[in-house]
């Protein structure tokens, strides 16, 4: 009888534990009402120096740090070494290795149409920049792959033509209906809008109306400034997105995941006057090819299915991982 009594109590300690990811808190198995996935081509861990570095407290942290969980993907696929980071986001969207830059690559479904299949409801927030393709411009491919067909997409771009309609991240709803939006701030010049200002309002009103949403953030800012060795306007993006990270860590029921592609290494100087003049003058410290792991940050419910280190193709099944069945969840 002691012997049973022993054995209950470590039985009962052992249930009683909380169950945490790298020391913080996390509820396993759960499926957040709210999905924000934020696609930052170029970003490698060691750029998040550009906002640690300027934190007034050593104890303090950016908000990329208090994610529940950081992974790596392999951003290599069947057919190149290193593929450009359109090619390895639409691995990461569809699931694919086989990704030959051809409209043959979109013959899937992407991860947001199962979620549709769930009742989530859709939406897209593109800033293209050189080498990110809208998905507007995959219209000529017949295929499976249509975000259009079901989202509504913003687009931080100028109007092309009179026949799109307009968004403003302060004006009324009807920019949460399904079509395509082009920011009324954009011009030839550029766009007025700032990012954090566009992301967390046009999600507040779109979320604020639905049960349950899926939100795709694809910026392509950021390796547009460090490819062009502008690395204060590198660090400025990087800021803004950290408020929007900073942002949706304080949601209730947000499960977010960041992911990168074509990540960039920097060779970042030691100290002092060289820091400096590195974010001012753009010295060439760019690493002459792109790096082979790219970083991948999630936080919220299934955050623990993005740890670990493994192909960018295997993110499309992470969002869809049942643990309790052991199985690929894609009808919910």
């Amino acid at each position: 009888m002691k012997y049973l009594l022993i054995i209950l109590c470590f039985f009962l300690i052992g249930c009683s534990g909380r169950p945490t990811i790298g020391m913080k808190d996390q509820v396993f198995g759960e499926k957040a009402k709210h999905i924000v996935w934020i696609q930052i081509p170029g970003l490698s861990l060691e750029h998040l120096a550009f906002l640690k570095m300027d934190l007034q407290s050593a104890n303090e942290k950016v908000s990329f740090e208090r994610m529940n969980c950081v992974g790596g993907s392999w951003s290599f696929n069947l057919k190149e070494l290193r593929p450009d980071f359109s090619s390895g986001f639409n691995s990461q969207i569809l699931g694919s290795k086989n990704v030959k830059g051809t409209c043959e690559d979109l013959d899937r479904n992407s991860v947001w149409s199962y979620y549709e299949r769930a009742g989530y409801s859709s939406a897209i927030y593109e800033a293209p920049a050189r080498g990110l393709k809208s998905f507007t411009e995959l219209k000529s491919c017949s295929t499976n792959f249509n975000p259009m067909k079901n989202s509504v997409v913003w687009i931080q771009d100028k109007l092309p033509n009179e026949n799109y309609q307009t968004f403003h991240f302060q004006e009324n709803p009807n920019q949460n209906k399904v079509g395509v939006y082009y920011d009324k701030s954009c011009s030839k010049k550029g766009c007025y809008s700032k990012l954090r200002d566009n992301v967390v309002n046009l999600w507040k009103s779109f979320s604020q109306e639905l049960p349950k949403t899926f939100l795709m953030v694809r910026d392509a800012s950021f390796i547009k400034a460090i490819r062009n060795k502008k690395y204060l306007e590198a660090k400025e993006t990087l800021v803004e997105l950290n408020q929007v990270v900073d942002f949706f860590l304080a949601q209730s029921d947000v499960s977010l995941v960041i992911t990168s592609s074509e990540a960039m290494g920097i060779e970042f100087p030691k100290a002092g006057r060289s820091w400096e003049m590195v974010e001012k003058r753009g010295l060439n410290v760019n690493y002459k090819r792109s790096q082979l792991l790219a970083p991948v940050f999630a936080h919220g419910p299934g955050a623990e299915n993005f740890c670990g280190v493994y192909e960018e193709s295997e993110i499309f099944k992470r969002f869809l991982w049942n643990p309790e069945k052991n199985i690929l969840d894609l009808v919910f």
